[in-house]
């Protein structure tokens, strides 16, 4: 199979989507890493919302001010937010 291919899987609870925040310091750090084996291409810098960073095939990786605060998010899309998601929440 292709790095694009993927097994289709069929009678399965899995997640399709994940969107996590933080004010902690080390989040943005944390998230990263979680979706190191994910991300296999290079990153764009974007802005989403109020947010910069990173934007990848399957996810976004960014900080931005929240109520004056330095928030940190991360979303993460189809099969890849299911491969990633218990390391995104488990921080």
């Amino acid at each position: 199979m292709s790095s694009k291919q993927e097994l289709l899987q069929v009678g399965v609870v899995a997640c399709d989507w994940v969107t996590a925040g933080s004010f902690k310091e080390n989040a943005k750090r944390r998230f990263s890493a979680a979706l190191d084996k994910e991300m296999l291409a290079i990153g764009h810098d974007v802005r989403l919302m109020q947010y910069t960073g990173k934007l990848y095939e399957h996810g976004f990786v960014g900080s931005g001010l929240q109520k004056d605060k330095m928030h940190f998010i991360v979303r993460v899309t189809g099969s890849a937010a299911d491969r990633s998601l218990f390391d995104i929440i488990a921080y």
